[in-house]
């Protein structure tokens, strides 16, 4: 067997082969080649985002072989997790020997972390531009040209990880969406799903009292709160609330849905070339996107009238900004009801995400 050794760094050749955008409270960090986040768990701070390159060793030099992002997180059942990214190819000759070792080698960091799980994201299945964000971690691959390897999921399986989860998105160009009103009291329903700002939008959504729901890696983490920069792009006009009404006409609480749907900034990341895209905020207010994309969203029951509705909403302020195209992500595959509705509104599956775990001492 050949002899491997892992490093963390981040290659400079990693923007090539994999272009990428970093958001999250260290983004800012970034040009300066430090990635200073941290997370505090049991009465510790520790290292949130760690680059790990595998390198094959020999007697002239270390040849890069694979890289990846690893991620330190804490799940909803306060376990520390260390989340791998889809691992890109620094080298074409990379083999599925070199692929254990990588996995070997964050398994040892996982138990230096005291982590007791371990997490794959591998990008099952990717056909067309996928928008931000391509990933459920706080790095975003340009899928389009990233050079991911080709990873059999049985590999992963043989050494004991299991699919936790397989996640999809859907696409539909935007004039061809058969979306509108689907109730005869459609009146009343659209008064009650109405634009709130993101502040608004965090106070009133508690997520767990949705039965039906997108995915999320982690609600307790606030690494991954998608409502206010610097995580994440949130304007004003991307978040709608269904507010259910009592009998005396008042608005109730949380309501019976809500949608969040963000720009694809992989747009001005191409134009502008830098993965700190978040930091030039007016930018992003500012450019004509082509693609918008639904993250995140919730229904008390599987309600199609008012999925309908919440969704015309989503689409209505996007064909404001001009935008064209129209992805909805996070839906898992065991949501057919989710999955049923989009297939009969005119989208089309372009990308599956398959979420592997391993539990390790």
């Amino acid at each position: 067997m050949s002899r491997y050794e892992i490093d963390l760094h981040l290659p400079v050749d990693v923007m090539r082969r994999a272009p990428f955008i970093l958001v999250g409270p260290d983004s800012r960090f970034l040009p300066l080649g430090v990635l200073a986040d941290s997370v505090g768990h049991g009465g510790k701070q520790l290292q949130r985002v760690s680059p790990l390159v595998l390198s094959r060793m020999s007697d002239k030099a270390a040849e890069a072989q694979i890289f990846c992002f690893a991620f330190l997180y804490v799940n909803d059942q306060y376990r520390r997790v260390l989340f791998l990214t889809h691992p890109i190819e620094m080298n074409e000759s990379v083999s599925e020997e070199a692929l254990e070792a990588l996995l070997a080698e964050a398994e040892r960091i996982a138990g230096l972390l005291n982590c007791s799980i371990i997490e794959v994201e591998l990008h099952h299945q990717v056909e067309g531009p996928v928008a931000f964000p391509t990933s459920f971690s706080l790095v975003s691959y340009d899928l389009a040209r990233a050079m991911t390897v080709k990873a059999d999921a049985d590999l992963f399986r043989r050494i004991g990880f299991e699919e936790l989860t397989e996640v999809n998105c859907f696409e539909g160009k935007i004039n061809d969406l058969e979306i509108g009103p689907e109730d005869v009291n459609g009146k009343r329903r659209d008064q009650e799903v109405s634009p709130v700002s993101p502040g608004e939008y965090f106070k009133f959504i508690d997520k767990g009292s949705f039965d039906i729901r997108s995915f999320e890696i982690s609600r307790w983490d606030s690494a991954f709160k998608t409502t206010s920069p610097p995580n994440f792009p949130c304007f004003e006009d991307t978040t709608f609330l269904a507010q259910r009404r009592s009998r005396l006409g008042f608005l109730k609480g949380s309501g019976g849905g809500y949608i969040h749907w963000a720009p694809n900034i992989m747009e001005p990341f191409n134009l502008y070339c830098t993965p700190h895209i978040l930091l030039f905020y007016h930018v992003l207010e500012q450019y004509f996107y082509e693609c918008g994309k639904v993250i995140e969203w919730g229904l008390g029951s599987e309600d199609r009238s008012l999925l309908s509705f919440l969704l015309f909403r989503a689409v209505e302020s996007m064909k404001e900004r001009g935008i064209r195209r129209v992805q909805f992500a996070n839906v898992e595959g065991s949501q057919s009801f989710m999955r049923s509705y989009l297939n009969d509104k005119g989208f089309n599956l372009i990308h599956r995400i398959k979420l592997l775990q391993k539990e390790v001492d």
